[in-house]
């Protein structure tokens, strides 16, 4: 069954797939800049660099994401995710599932472009520089959330399956935004524009602070698989920064 909210995205994405196939690319890019200018713009800097911090998480994250994540990604206030979709609702909308969506992939095209422009407002995010700080502040949840027996499992020596209130208190100790971190953070700073100072520093730390809760918040959630990804990333990612560090010594 079709129901009016979804009647409405459908038309909502006919009508810019008809201005895109209609559109010589400038005409679309005016569209999107009047668009975002109008929803974003400022007359506070502080203001207007917080809008743009959520406009560009919800672009770079690795999969949709709820306000809540979102606004705990973008280190603001689910009050502001919401002004931000509310102004927005020409190009991204919040979806039944509470995950947030944009209508086209034209418009995270013209975002994640990296330009500048002669205007004072520059609504523009060089992708590897905001999947740099994705990174440090899924780090930074890690660092704030992760502990040692995170559900508060009374034996090491009972199998999971054998405490009955087990996803209850994974559902109360593990929330959606530490999930996110534990799974994507490696992803991210794959996708950085290069190795920063701080990135740099941080192999030793994980391995040494926080690699055992990483792995049994991987193992409570059922990840392994994905946890295995993530660990070759790891490896190859410390790897590449003793590399980095052997180099800069040498020169």
């Amino acid at each position: 069954m079709v129901t009016a909210n979804h009647a409405a995205l459908i038309e909502q994405v006919d009508v810019l797939q008809e201005i895109v196939d209609s559109s010589d690319g400038l005409g679309l890019e005016d569209l999107y800049y009047g668009i975002v200018k109008e929803a974003i713009s400022h007359h506070k800097k502080s203001v207007q660099a917080s809008r743009l911090q959520v406009l560009h998480t919800i672009l770079c994250v690795m999969h949709p994401i709820s306000d809540t994540v979102l606004a705990q990604l973008a280190k603001t206030t689910v009050e502001v995710v919401a002004l931000v979709l509310r102004n927005l609702h020409a190009v991204m909308y919040k979806a039944d599932d509470g995950m947030i969506y944009t209508y086209h992939a034209s418009f995270a095209d013209y975002i994640l472009q990296d330009a500048t422009t002669a205007t004072a407002f520059n609504p523009y995010c060089n992708p590897g520089k905001h999947h740099e700080i994705l990174a440090m502040r899924c780090y930074e949840i890690m660092e704030e959330q992760l502990c040692f027996n995170i559900c508060s499992l009374e034996s090491s020596f009972i199998k999971d399956v054998e405490v009955p209130d087990l996803q209850k208190r994974i559902e109360d100790r593990i929330n959606n935004t530490l999930q996110y971190a534990v799974f994507q953070w490696m992803a991210h700073v794959n996708l950085t524009s290069g190795l920063h100072e701080v990135i740099q520093k941080k192999p030793q730390d994980f391995v040494e602070k926080l690699f055992l809760f990483w792995i049994e918040v991987i193992n409570l959630l059922n990840g392994r698989r994905e946890g295995m990804q993530m660990f070759d990333m790891l490896t190859a990612w410390i790897d590449s920064v003793s590399d980095w560090k052997s180099n800069t010594i040498i020169e």
